[in-house]
């Protein structure tokens, strides 16, 4: 073979291989999804009642998501999925009426949501009699799970503190007097009346 082609022959042969490695915009980085939840406790009213979850993620990256529920009664449609960055999508929490236990008081379950390693519980409280009420007059300004003792600690803007049995449904009621004042003008900052004070806050 003449030497000129020879050099032709190994130049065209191996460009094909300069083009497939060499070049194209290098793959930027991922970023990491972040999930937010609009709810971290639900109240279901009835048999069948529904209530929804709204899971929105403010990350820069993809996120993969999944519900899973302590009972098979408790159901959530779409139960897993897929976010974008920015995007969001509305889970549908409902009890399956015909499988919810006849138990004449509410009881507590649990919903968990998955993100990757991270997990996010949504304690969901269910009142399987349909001509039932909330027994809970007052409106709730803060309420938490007591894991260790299986309650409910609320409090209202009377103020009180309530501690609730989510099983029996009683409410333990504790009256906070709370009371604030200011000098020199001594008008109260709560809205309780209480005796003029030196810049005091109290709580018993």
């Amino acid at each position: 073979m003449h030497l000129k082609t020879l050099f032709h022959t190994i130049i065209f042969g191996f460009l094909p291989l300069i083009l497939l490695f060499g070049c194209g915009p290098e793959s930027e980085p991922l970023g990491k999804g972040v999930l937010s939840i609009s709810e971290t406790s639900l109240y279901l009213e009835h048999r069948a009642d529904t209530r929804t979850l709204t899971l929105r993620n403010t990350g820069s990256g993809p996120l993969t998501w999944e519900i899973k529920s302590s009972a098979p009664y408790l159901l959530a449609s779409p139960f897993s999925g897929t976010l974008k960055p920015g995007q969001q999508v509305n889970a549908q929490i409902q009890t399956l009426a015909e499988a919810v236990p006849q138990n004449p008081d509410e009881f507590l379950r649990l919903l968990v949501i998955q993100d990757g390693e991270q997990v996010t519980p949504i304690f969901t409280l269910i009142n399987p009699q349909s001509d039932r009420q909330r027994r809970i007059d007052a409106q709730l300004t803060h309420a938490l799970y007591d894991s260790t003792r299986h309650r409910i600690i609320a409090s209202t803007k009377q103020p009180e503190l309530l501690l609730i049995n989510p099983t029996t449904g009683s409410i333990q009621r504790l009256a906070l007097p709370v009371s604030a004042s200011a000098s020199p003008s001594a008008q109260t900052m709560s809205g309780w009346p209480s005796p003029p004070q030196t810049a005091t806050a109290s709580m018993t």
